[in-house]
């Protein structure tokens, strides 16, 4: 009578993964784009699913209660069957090496034969002789049996990868590409039909659902206890799978503990039952058979009142009686137990051959899940073989990095740093061994570098090579459109290949090809490289990835930098990177893949040369962030890697670095309105670009802005103390209208170290202020107390930067320098697009040289750009040879470059008079607007402070005991509680992001450190144990 309530729970448990997956995909739609599936994908995907959820029904439902439980422990390895038939049907037809084919021929006779075993075990058992109750049995194992094979078309794309079906492969292609909205149809259709099956099942089995309602709380107990361990145990099963395969730990963490789940399970209930009756036994002190005593235990056994027990007594007694049940069906029949222990030794043996494959699986660290298994959902009543059988085949290709790296004026010593990385990633990747997937190719491109000396060019001081004119982009279209294209090309003109072919094996090539950006300071380890791999292989929509840069060098202003690098790093990226993706990946050292640089409006857009003003700001000031900003628009992710470390020199100086952040700054806030503007439609083309996103970055920007006036909210008090406060940034405002930039700059640092007084005088009054009070139950002594906290946090879940934490207080006392003056200064010289870095007098001379002839000119660059430059180094003798002749073809390429982005640009001296003049208007609008909104933030402020009490939030007194003071009232402008409770929630928000990005850079951290770290660790052991002499560069 009390079987409805049980049925109910069963199904409960069956869509329990489809409710996951529901919500799951839910929150996916919400904060990332989703394609729409087609009709014909829309019709499949019903079908399919509708028939997986009738099996798994039935099968659980109807079929396996009527079975014992040691078969049914055994019996779902059994689903097995349509993947071992599949894969014996592809090894047939595949060319090449058949490597699983007896295995999985194998693997179907085990299978079919633990059937055949299982079928003439219930069929033909000696208690079931009537006719009745024979047809009724023979429909219940064919239930099981045609119920298992539905169950197993629930992996049908991984065996439709197999073989190259026009239907299925275009049915995959769009599942992928509306992965979220195909999650959300399945689920309903499972939960709709496993419903219907369950209610029909009741009515059609005449049982009442009424009785669901006079269940004893015994029953209760044990069956929600039972519900709430599968559920539970299922989902942290399944996580702990992925995490297993991410960081590389299949066999050991993920296929022998799942081929060991059956046999275990069976093991526990054998010995569950075993233990008691041999208890039994000892105490009956009775010399008779095992049958005979078994079946008195069974007898005395079944006396016994279940009420009162335990949950797991129940449990246990609820086992035995289905042991014991069986075990009477047999009646002594020794062929029963054998046909028993055949079937469930055939299924166990046939699903270990079917999934052999996984043993041998290759795969990449920290693979996506989607990419580790083909389906999302997972079996609730079979997870261990469901995991199994969901596990994807092989699919491995080669990528080539090509490190390409501009040098302009760098010192010695930094110069060396970044050769020294190349070579040292060199040494890294050993050229034979199983890992060896990647192919680097190191360039290294120079500006700047020729001085005219006795009316001849010869090399300047800082002995970098090539022309002034050559810029960045020039080695990206000379990696991507000759290296890249040209053997593609080549392989059309001599028709070596059909047309189809040849445009497959490129856009694969273009996919599979990277671009390392290096600035000529950066140092690096090859861990950093391949850690950034790992994130542009595991995703095929990421165009670029960054690392963690740390700047180096020493003082003050690096110390400061050291802090706010961390932050920004610990925080903004990670929260850009978890809920949308990243908005600038930095140029001293990011991957690009070719396929986002060659993509249409990214590179093209790129090289075009600024014809208005804000063109030098968005484009020149900040060339990375505008090429992110075009990967994002074309629909590419940008992702950050934490783990993937970075050394770059930052400015020492306080000039250079103010000079510095006034090229990001409006770069910055230019890139990011242009963003924001496009949002619409960059949302509809980027699915990692939501709606929520874009308004969190709104928030972002306006937090940005209103930086100057939150600065003299926050060391000022009310009234006549905020008036006193703005006198100092509008004084400097004038000044940078007034003065040039040096003068600006001595300025701002006099006042940095006032502001830096003012700043440490503000904390210590709001500790002062809680200590008075007694009580920092108040909005800015939370959000203090809230924020050093959160910071502190952030520090220690980072051990390697914990350290870093000592720099905050420099950091905190330099917010009026960082987010008041340098906000000003940069907005002031926005019209200056000079770099301000890094700059020397130009030789007088120079313009001379411009004026030599082309082809002379062309001739010597041609020769410097050659990039198979061999040099033969030795303890004894360094040699260069000469290099080889520049193909025609190349030769050609090389002059279109030239003529088409490198040629030297005219001087003119109107367009450069309207250029400047334009700037300028449009620094004047842009300060306009930026100087108004913080102005009317801080009229807004104090009109509510003079105000007074009739605008004021009223919040009780709180002490630090946790007691309330009845009298003692606290008075709250409307306005800053506003900011503050944005603010705070922003940091929450990244702070929460963080933590999940932390668990993340854990497992990709661990994943690495079990493959790659171990193999190159014998590898540099290898090397440096090799002879000196030997070394050939």
């Amino acid at each position: 009578e009390t079987k409805p309530y049980a049925l109910l729970f069963i199904g409960c448990l069956l869509i329990a993964p489809s409710v996951l997956t529901l919500f799951k995909s839910v929150w996916k739609i919400i904060f990332k784009d989703s394609k729409t599936p087609s009709t014909q994908t829309f019709i499949w995907v019903v079908l399919v699913e509708s028939l997986v959820a009738l099996g798994s029904a039935v099968l659980t439902l109807v079929a396996m209660p009527k079975f014992d439980i040691l078969t049914n422990v055994m019996l779902l390895n059994g689903i097995g069957m349509l993947s071992a038939i599949m894969q014996v049907i592809a090894s047939a037809i595949a060319r090449g090496k058949k490597r699983f084919t007896a295995t999985s021929a194998l693997s179907v006779v085990l299978l079919t034969a633990g059937y055949i075993f299982f079928a003439f075990n219930y069929i033909y058992c000696p208690q079931w002789q009537e006719d009745s109750t024979r047809r009724e049995m023979v429909l219940l194992v064919g239930l099981a049996i045609g119920g298992a094979f539905l169950v197993s078309l629930n992996w049908w794309e991984n065996y439709a990868m197999l073989f190259k079906i026009t239907f299925f492969q275009n049915t995959i292609r769009d599942i992928k590409r509306s992965r979220n909205l195909v999650s959300i149809l399945s689920s309903v259709v499972r939960i709709a039909v496993i419903s219907t099956v369950l209610g029909a099942y009741v009515k059609l089995s005449d049982q009442d659902w009424s009785s669901v309602l006079s269940v004893t709380s015994t029953t209760k107990t044990l069956v929600l206890s039972l519900f709430a361990i599968q559920v539970i145990s299922s989902a942290l099963c399944r996580w702990m799978a992925v995490v297993a395969c991410k960081m590389h730990a299949v066999r050991r963490s993920f296929v022998l503990p799942m081929i060991m789940v059956s046999p275990t399970a069976l093991a526990a209930f054998i010995l569950a039952i075993w233990i008691p009756f041999l208890n039994s036994s000892s105490s009956d002190n009775v010399n008779s058979t095992f049958a005979t005593s078994f079946a008195t235990y069974c007898s005395n056994f079944s006396s016994i009142n279940g009420s009162g027990l335990g949950v797991m007594k129940l449990l246990v007694t609820d086992l035995t009686h289905g042991v014991c049940n069986r075990v009477a069906s047999l009646e002594g029949n020794v062929i029963g137990y054998v046909l028993l222990s055949l079937s469930l030794f055939s299924w166990w043996i046939g699903l270990m051959l079917c999934t052999l494959y996984i043993w041998f699986l290759s795969m990449h660290r920290i693979e996506r899940t989607k990419q580790l298994f083909v389906r999302n959902l997972y079996e609730a009543v079979c997870i261990d073989q469901s995991m199994l059988l969901n596990t994807r085949f092989e699919v491995k290709d080669k990528m080539t990095i090509y490190l390409c790296a501009t040098m302009w004026h760098e010192t010695k010593d930094e110069m060396l740093k970044m050769i020294i990385s190349m070579f040292r990633l060199d040494r890294f990747r050993p050229k034979k061994n199983k890992f060896n997937d990647v192919a680097f190719e190191s360039h290294i491109f120079f500006d700047d570098a020729f001085k005219q000396k006795d009316n001849k060019r010869s090399v300047n001081e800082y002995a970098e090579t090539l022309a002034e004119v050559i810029k960045e982009i020039m080695y990206l279209y000379f990696l991507l459109g000759w290296k890249l294209n040209r053997p593609f090309h080549q392989m059309y003109e001599e028709k070596e290949e059909g047309l189809n072919n040849i445009e497959d094996r490129l856009k694969k090539a273009k996919e599979n090809t990277y671009i390392l950006a290096l600035d000529g300071d950066t140092d690096f380890q090859p861990s950093a490289v391949m850690l950034l791999v790992d994130r542009l292989r595991l995703y095929p929509e990421v165009g670029a990835a960054c690392g963690r840069i740390h700047p180096t060098g020493t003082g003050p202003m690096v110390w400061y930098q050291k802090f706010e690098y961390a932050v920004g790093h610990w925080l903004q990226k990670t929260a850009e990177h978890v809920f949308g993706c990243v908005l600038c990946s930095p140029g001293c050292f990011s991957l690009f893949r070719a396929a986002a640089l060659m993509d249409d409006n990214v590179m093209k857009r790129y090289t075009t040369k600024p014809t208005e003003a804000s063109h030098y700001v968005q484009y020149d000031q900040g060339e990375d962030r505008w090429l992110c900003t075009l990967l994002l628009q074309q629909g590419w992710r940008v992702e950050y890697n934490a783990a993937s470390d970075s050394y770059t020199n930052a400015p020492q100086e306080f000039k250079e670095f103010y000079n510095q952040r006034r090229r990001w700054g409006p770069s910055t806030m230019a890139n990011t309105l242009d963003l924001l503007a496009s949002g619409s439609l960059t949302s509809q083309r980027n699915k990692s670009i939501s709606k929520p996103y874009i308004l969190y970055q709104i928030i972002s920007m306006a937090a940005s802005i209103l930086g100057p006036a939150t600065v003299c909210l926050m060391i000022a008090d009310a009234n006549i103390g905020l008036v006193l406060a703005v006198i100092p940034p509008v004084f400097y405002i004038i000044i940078c209208y007034c003065t040039k930039s040096d003068t600006q700059i001595t300025i701002a640092a006099v006042l940095s170290v006032i502001y830096a007084f003012l700043m440490t005088a503000t904390l210590l009054g709001i500790i002062a202020d809680m200590v008075i009070e007694n009580t920092f139950m108040t909005p800015s002594g939370l959000f203090f107390i809230g924020i050093m906290a959160m910071y502190v946090i952030t520090a220690l879940l980072h051990p390697h930067e914990w350290q870093l934490i000592i720099c905050g207080f420099l950091y905190v006392i330099c917010i009026p320098s960082g987010y008041l003056l340098l906000a000003i200064y940069s907005m002031v010289n926005m019209n200056n697009v000079s770099w301000g870095t890094r700059e020397t007098g130009t030789q007088g001379a120079a313009a001379s040289t411009m004026t030599q002839e082309k082809s002379v000119k062309c001739q010597k660059m041609l020769k410097f750009c050659s990039y198979n430059l061999e040099i033969q180094v030795n303890q004894e003798v360094k040699v260069m040879n000469a290099p080889p002749p520049v193909a025609s073809k190349e030769k050609e390429f090389w002059m279109d470059l030239i003529e088409r982005y490198l040629k030297p640009l005219e001087s003119d001296k109107a367009k450069e008079e309207r250029i400047k003049a334009e700037l300028k208007d449009l620094r004047n609008k842009a300060t306009f607007v930026f100087f108004i909104c913080n102005a009317l933030w801080l009229v807004a402020t104090f009109f509510m402070q003079t105000l007074g009490s009739t605008v004021t939030i009223k919040i009780p007194k709180v002490f630090v005991n946790g007691t309330v003071d009845p009298d003692g009232k606290l008075f709250i402008d409307p306005i800053g509680l506003m900011f503050l409770v944005g603010f705070a929630t922003l940091l929450a928000i990244q702070f929460f992001a963080m933590l999940w990005h932390r668990i993340q850079t854990l497992i990709h951290f661990i994943a690495y450190n079990g493959t790659e770290a171990a193999v190159n660790r014998r590898a540099m052991k290898r090397h440096q144990a090799m002879p000196s002499d030997e070394h050939v560069i």
